[in-house]
């Protein structure tokens, strides 16, 4: 089984407007239908075959339910979220910052050569 690169390019970037969209909601419960968007996405625009892996990039701090609603949708139609990735926080952000120089170059190597 091949994997496909633009599933994971179309799953982020669904996943990261859901996330833009969410951080414009600041505290107001979202009155997006998030499983009828991510049986869409699923279905329509990544057409997910069963047995297909997908890895789910996003937001946590942002999500107001499209991650949620990804995976259970990826699960109905056979396919596996074989990784999640969040996207770094302020917090990482800010301790990857104080780190030596070295290291940092050390991180974005790792980082970079997966």
């Amino acid at each position: 089984m091949a994997f496909r690169w633009q599933r994971l390019a179309g799953l982020g970037l669904a996943t990261l407007a859901a996330a833009a969209t969410a951080s414009a909601q600041a505290a107001r419960p979202s009155k997006v239908d998030w499983p009828r968007i991510a049986e869409l996405v699923v279905k329509r625009s990544l057409k997910l075959a069963p047995g297909e892996r997908v890895i789910l990039f996003w937001e946590q701090s942002a999500d107001r339910g499209m991650a949620p609603a990804l995976r259970t949708a990826i699960a109905a139609a056979g396919g596996v979220v074989a990784a999640e990735l969040s996207a770094p926080t302020s917090a990482d952000v800010e301790a990857t910052r104080r780190l030596p120089a070295a290291t940092q170059a050390l991180q974005r190597a790792r980082r970079d050569s997966v």
